[in-house]
């Protein structure tokens, strides 16, 4: 197990009621940035087997909430082991939660999917 450190970027807003939300999907253990009106950001340190599932894990729990949805890794805002190269994933993982079919995005559940495909 590692401790990796990264940044996301959030699309929507922080109200009380989402704060709330996220404390009950599991997310205690990021702090968050932003306004109701967004955007909005959370810096995470978490230990996990690889960065790939810490960045998994912390979209599932995020998007678990209505009205929230992961755009990026912030690729300025990482840390971990070296040995893990999470700077090589970020790209990928970046193009994966920007892609579309037609003209609506992929779910949650298919964009983590399709990460865990194109990153084994």
């Amino acid at each position: 197990m590692g401790e990796y450190a990264f940044t996301l970027r959030i699309r929507g807003g922080l109200d009380r009621n989402t704060l709330d939300a996220l404390f009950a999907a599991g997310c205690s253990d990021m702090a968050f940035s932003g306004d109701e009106h967004g955007p909005v950001s959370a810096d995470i340190v978490v230990q996990a087997p690889s960065f790939l599932e810490a960045v998994l894990g912390a979209i599932g729990r995020i998007e678990a909430v209505p009205g929230l949805k992961v755009e990026a890794v912030d690729d300025e805002a990482i840390g971990g082991r070296a040995d893990t190269s999470p700077d090589r994933l970020v790209p990928v993982v970046n193009a994966a939660l920007t892609l579309r079919r037609g003209e609506e995005q992929l779910t949650a559940a298919e964009r983590v999917e399709l990460l865990r495909l194109v990153t084994v």
